[in-house]
């Protein structure tokens, strides 16, 4: 018995959209690749970024200290910050992790306290008022045994940016300055009229 055309071409297209959607899952799990197909390529790493990844000295540990009930108002303007971070974790292959952490619980707002994160008062419409909310998006990074870089709030404007400069901070060995002490001052320059 042979189908209608219709249904034909209905199940061509359906096992052609499941072998589609089979390679997604393939090609995410195994490669991580992704296609960015915004017109300012804002779901990419900058080659900055991605060098700074690869340029890290030893695994380095986030902890983001965000607030779980954000605001749907604020949703547009953190959740980028949030997609830099998963892409961060998902580029660097093991070298970068991602913790988040909900200031909601009292310990951890008080280890958030204690690294200077502290919440931002929000102005948030709940049923025709305005009420206040405190909000948390701040970040402490690490990288082995250097000294940790907060960010008390990260910058949702320009997200990557400030998440490399503090990768990049926690990684840099720090040169010694060095000084030398000499008796008497150096002679001032010679000037022409003067003695």
């Amino acid at each position: 018995h042979r189908l209608p055309p219709v249904v034909h071409a209905l199940l061509s297209a359906l096992l052609l959209v499941g072998i589609g959607l089979v390679l997604n899952v393939i090609v995410q799990r195994h490669v991580g690749a992704r296609l960015d197909l915004t017109e300012g390529r804002d779901n990419t790493l900058s080659p900055g970024t991605l060098k700074t990844i690869e340029r890290l000295p030893d695994r380095a540990r986030v902890r983001a200290f965000f607030s779980k009930e954000i605001p749907p108002e604020a949703v547009p303007r953190l959740e980028p910050a949030m997609n830099v971070l998963d892409q961060i974790e998902r580029v660097s292959h093991g070298r970068v992790s991602v913790d988040y952490l909900d200031p909601a619980k009292a310990e951890v707002a008080l280890e958030a306290k204690k690294l200077g994160i502290l919440p931002t008062e929000v102005q948030v419409m709940r049923r025709n008022r305005s009420e206040r909310m405190a909000l948390y998006f701040g970040l402490e990074l690490r990288c082995a045994d250097r000294p940790a870089k907060v960010i008390p709030f990260l910058d949702y404007r320009n997200p990557e940016y400030e998440l490399a400069r503090a990768l990049k901070a926690v990684s840099d060995e720090k040169a010694p300055t060095i000084g030398f002490l000499t008796r008497e001052p150096a002679e001032p320059p010679k000037m022409p009229g003067f003695d």
